[in-house]
């Protein structure tokens, strides 16, 4: 069976390229590793469009990469979003997906300039004892230059990942005898967090279909999630799923409430104002491809496309939206 071998990025478009690299730079302690600017036709076919340019900033905070698509020129380049929602979307609206950054102190790289974006939560929380996937995590969420929420989170021992665990002592051995100022902050991306409507449906396609791993489920609810989501009456099932390697993750978030408001995502396109990526590697894509062809979960299936060097981790490649709209980039360098 092929698989997902692991996720090599998460991308979102962005109105600035230079501006947003730089916030995130400055304020989320991201290395910026390079830019470029692609267009042709295989870039349009690849993304479901009549014509595409962009100009790509390339992000690295640990060992994950999270990429700026700045829209040139081509359909709607210089909208902000030609659908209904026209706000940041909510944590249960079908739209939400947001990347988590992992930090060792949440106090204090949030005041690091966090603390001065638009925010989604009221304030960092702990979240409950009484939890016992989440209790003891501290989070906060709040938005980017461009809107797209992003989540800090700081691990309690035995919690997260082992790599977080190692990276956490490892910066507190290193805080002796140094100014706090100098800790090393921000560890990397824990996970990439998409907001769906039915658990078992997401199940099915992820890991049914694209080989992930579930790692494990909770469930989240009471004021602590309300506080930190920005909703009243939140409660979520949250679904935690791993490639075949180790690194970034996937969360899936079924809101069972609250539905009251709740938005949907009619008609996503590869260059709206809100539109992420996950962008994959799969060992067999050619296998893989009728597979998706079949699939009625595989929703807006592109055609496989040759894609130059250094685009992404391969060099055939094609789009998939997952069945609430979600939009994924599978990349492989087998071709036949």
């Amino acid at each position: 069976m092929s698989r997902i071998q692991r996720l090599s990025s998460v991308s979102h478009n962005c109105k600035d390229a230079a501006r947003s690299s730089d916030w995130y730079r400055k304020i989320l302690g991201f290395k910026i590793l390079n830019e470029d600017i692609y267009d042709g036709d295989w870039l349009a076919t690849l993304l479901g469009l009549t014509e595409a340019v962009i100009k790509r900033k390339r992000l690295q905070l640990g060992d994950e990469i999270l990429e700026l698509w700045q829209w040139l020129e081509g359909e709607k380049a210089d909208e902000a979003l030609p659908e209904t929602l026209s706000t940041c979307p909510a944590g249960n609206d079908a739209a939400f997906q947001h990347i988590c950054l992992v930090t060792t102190d949440l106090g204090q790289a949030f005041s690091m300039g966090a603390e001065q974006a638009a925010q989604i939560s009221s304030a960092p929380q702990r979240l409950p004892d009484w939890n016992p996937g989440a209790g003891g995590i501290c989070a906060v969420k709040f938005q980017d230059p461009d809107g797209h929420p992003l989540e800090l989170l700081e691990f309690p021992a035995g919690k997260g990942d082992s790599r977080w665990q190692k990276a956490k002592t490892e910066s507190n051995n290193l805080a002796k005898g140094l100014e706090k100022q100098s800790r090393d902050l921000f560890l990397g991306l824990d996970h990439t967090a998409i907001s769906i409507l039915e658990t078992e449906r997401s199940l099915q396609f992820y890991t049914n279909i694209l080989g992930m791993e579930l790692a494990g489920q909770g469930h989240n609810y009471g004021p602590e999630q309300d506080a930190m989501d920005g909703l009243n009456g939140a409660d979520v099932l949250i679904s935690s799923l791993h490639a075949a390697g180790q690194g970034m993750g996937i969360e899936l978030l079924n809101y069972l409430q609250p539905q009251s408001g709740q938005r949907s995502r009619q008609n996503p396109q590869s260059n709206d104002w809100l539109e992420w990526r996950i962008c994959a590697v799969v060992d067999d894509l050619i296998e893989l491809y009728p597979q998706l062809q079949a699939q009625p979960l595989a929703t807006n299936l592109g055609p496989l496309v040759a894609v130059p060097a250094g685009f992404g981790p391969g060099s055939l490649a094609c789009q998939v939206r997952d069945p609430d709209g979600h939009a994924l980039l599978l990349f492989t360098d087998k071709t036949s």
